[in-house]
């Protein structure tokens, strides 16, 4: 890992300056306080030509190559000696140096890394023939500096693979920044899990950098997009893969007025092909069978699987709640030049890279306790003597003996108590409209006890996430003086659900019909630059990050004929064919029953979203003596098209909430629910899609002056508008 920040040294200034000397204190305040969107991709490398007397060097031809591809640019040194090359890719480069009557003076290995600005030391031609080279190769000794007072912590694909990471996200490197903290106060852990990969969980939302709050202050950027979800700011709408990126940088202050994001960015640039074929195949590998098992996990295994209730039920549970898991990662990439008939064939305009990985992720998914309805219950039989209660008072409302005229109600002749004191309800009392939706709650599988807080019931969802991505990339060099790259990202996975789409409280039971959404994410970038002369070079860049999420019923399970209730008809003269909602208590008495609603008029039917951010950005650097001027207008349209509802919030389908007590409750929920006596009933008129869309917009400039040979000044002023969502 590589931090860098560049130092002053010679405060000595010159009372001539030029014009573009803004305020400084309002651009500092503005090129990093503000919280648009845009970033920087290339950078800027300058410098100034003597001959070893000291004396500037006019008219001297300069080149620029690209290690890898061999692409060359070329300029010229100004009056003064002075040189710049702006819109310089992320790259390995080496820097010739020609005049007449002076030797070639050579300087290679300049590693540039995204929106660097650096200065090449020491050119000092030696007099003598242009056919005779002085080279100097770039090291530990003679290193290009950063010409910016931008603190900065750089990672380039060697690094990034050396490291050993969890998951195959590369924000995962962000905890190793420094100045990083994760966002749980004082609780362990995170609410990023590494571990499992997907194009909308990620470290966004989920670290503090430098004591901002982790909502809304970082900007997570591949290629140039932004990958941050326009509808929450808390999360990510792309995976940013490893293996398919070239280098990942992170900034955190001082930096220019040319990045309109911030206060902290994250940003991560592709690999490029170059001019010989390269490639490579790899497969990560993890597996829980070479693990030992740490205490917490072996006891709440093992505690289910001894008091599971029946042989029958420990061979389910082992089946479900086995911590075994596994995850693989297959891929490979190739690069090279793109070689047609009469075209490239000296491997120098057209280049490739493509990547591709296939992910195998079947975590294991922690245990899930609850309290269910037994089945003397579900038979009309409630006794009070076999109750846990005593133990859980959460549980205490399915366990106290039903009572008929507790709530001012007449008794009703068809109950009996027996012997022992077992009240009995016929099954012919149950609402008719609850019969089948009884029928959805499981029967007890383990036997209550301290271990799993007296709870009769344990599940651990099992859902594997496997998924793919592709990225591809283009770089074509026109000539010398034009370049256009593209690059297209693309990741498809199926996300499975089955408890509940976002969030659920701890007691939801999956629901009856498997829930999935075939999600895809993609990125793309188009970048084209122009280099009118020695002195001024254009950069436009477009980019567009997409995702879409279209969560769907799988089959009929969940249907109101399915379960018995198409005599429970909605309001608003409209009744979903989709079951109702069923909230039991919030401490667990009674599950529930819970899922978003599935008639919405999103993606013809789905609940779900979909979020799409392009963004435009135009730069000219202009160089003017010894300043290297830039301006630029950036444009962005975030928009987030996304269902709208609650789980737990009465949607379209309706719900029915047990609550405590019922209006005319019997002192136990289980059998208010049998007989039908609910606390209320909500439902929505629909299921509104929010279309929501904003535009924002900045201008700036930024003029960086090499004052002298110690002593550069950055100086830059930003406006941004940011726009009001409207829809």
């Amino acid at each position: 890992m590589n931090r860098k920040r560049s130092a002053f040294a010679d405060l000595r200034i010159p009372q001539t300056m030029l014009v573009l000397c803004w305020a400084i204190a309002l651009g500092l305040v503005l090129a990093n306080g503000c919280s648009a969107h845009g970033q920087q991709l290339t950078g800027t490398l300058s410098a100034t030509v003597y001959d070893t007397s000291g004396a500037v060097i006019p008219s001297a031809t300069i080149t620029l190559k690209n290690r890898e591809s061999g692409d060359i640019r070329r300029t010229e040194s100004d009056s003064q000696g002075y040189f710049t090359f702006t819109a310089v890719q992320p790259a390995t480069y080496s820097v010739a140096v020609s005049a007449k009557g002076f030797t070639t003076w050579e300087l290679s290995g300049i590693v540039m890394n995204l929106g660097d600005t650096k200065t090449v030391p020491n050119i000092a031609l030696k007099a003598g023939g242009s056919d005779t080279t002085v080279e100097v190769v770039a090291d530990k000794y003679v290193e290009v500096p950063l010409d910016t007072p931008e603190i900065s912590d750089t990672m380039n694909a060697e690094q990034i693979e050396d490291l050993s990471l969890e998951g195959r996200d590369a924000g995962e490197l962000l905890k190793m920044m420094p100045g990083t903290a994760l966002n749980n106060g004082a609780s362990q852990g995170s609410s990023f899990n590494p571990k499992t990969t997907g194009s909308n969980s990620g470290p966004v939302g989920d670290y503090s950098i430098n004591g901002f709050q982790p909502y809304g202050t970082m900007a997570y950027m591949l290629d140039g997009a932004n990958l941050v979800d326009p509808g929450n700011a808390g999360s990510q709408i792309a995976n940013i893969n490893t293996d398919m990126v070239q280098e990942v940088k992170t900034l955190t202050g001082s930096y220019g007025a040319e990045y309109a994001y911030g206060p902290v960015i994250f940003e991560a640039f592709s690999k490029s092909g170059g001019k010989n074929f390269h490639g490579e195949a790899y497969t990560y590998a993890r597996n829980s069978e070479l693990n030992s098992w740490e205490s917490y996990t072996k006891e709440s295994y093992l505690s289910s699987i001894t008091n599971a209730t029946s042989p029958a039920a420990a061979s389910a549970l082992a089946a479900a709640d086995n911590p075994y898991e596994y995850f693989y990662y297959i891929g490979g990439n190739v690069g090279g030049p793109v070689i047609l008939p009469h075209f490239n064939w000296n491997h120098n305009k057209l280049f490739f890279w493509g990547g591709y990985e296939y992910m195998i992720q079947h975590p294991n998914n922690p245990i899930q306790d609850y309290n269910e309805p037994t089945q003397d219950q579900q038979n009309g039989i409630f006794d009070k003597a076999t109750s846990p209660s005593s133990n859980n008072g959460n549980y205490s409302y399915a366990y106290m003996l039903p009572c008929q005229t507790c709530s001012g109600l007449t008794a009703d002749a068809n109950w009996t108590t027996d012997s022992s004191g077992n009240i009995h309800i016929p099954t012919t009392d149950f609402d008719p409209n609850i019969t089948g939706v009884l029928k959805l709650y499981p029967l007890p599988n383990v036997t209550p006890n301290a271990g799993n807080g007296w709870s009769n019931y344990a599940y651990a969802p099992s859902v594997p996430q496997n998924r793919w991505e592709a990225t591809g990339k283009l770089d074509y060099a026109i000539s010398e003086n034009t370049k256009l790259s593209g690059t297209y990202a693309y990741q498809n996975e199926v996300d499975q659900h089955p408890i509940s789409i976002w969030w659920a409280p701890p007691n939801t039971l999956p629901y009856p019909a498997p829930v999935s959404a075939a999600t895809n994410s993609q990125v793309i970038l188009g970048n084209f630059t122009h280099q009118f002369g020695p002195t001024t070079t254009s950069e436009t860049v477009f980019t567009l990050s997409r995702y879409i999420n279209p969560n769907k019923l799988g089959n009929n399970a969940a249907n109101r004929s399915t379960v018995g209730m198409s005599g429970v008809p909605g309001l608003f003269g409209h009744t979903s064919t989709q079951m109702p909602n069923i909230i039991g208590p919030w401490e667990g008495a009674l599950s529930n029953i819970d899922e978003q609603p599935f008639d919405g008029s999103f993606d013809g039917g789905a609940f779900g979203a979909l979020k799409r951010v392009p963004q435009f950005y135009e730069t000219v650097s202009k160089v003017l003596g010894t300043h290297t001027a830039k301006a630029g207008f950036y444009w962005s349209q975030p928009y987030n098209s996304e269902s709208s509802g609650s789980d737990d919030g009465g949607n379209d389908n309706g719900q029915f909430n047990m609550g405590w007590p019922a209006n005319y409750g019997t002192n136990n929920v289980v059998s208010d629910f049998e007989l039908g006596r609910v606390a209320s009933y909500e439902q929505q008129s629909g299921v509104p899609l929010d279309n929501f869309k904003m535009n924002q917009w900045s201008v700036w400039a930024q003029d960086s002056w090499k004052a002298n040979r110690r002593l550069t000044l950055n100086l830059g002023l930003r406006a941004d508008h940011m726009g009001q969502w409207y829809g």
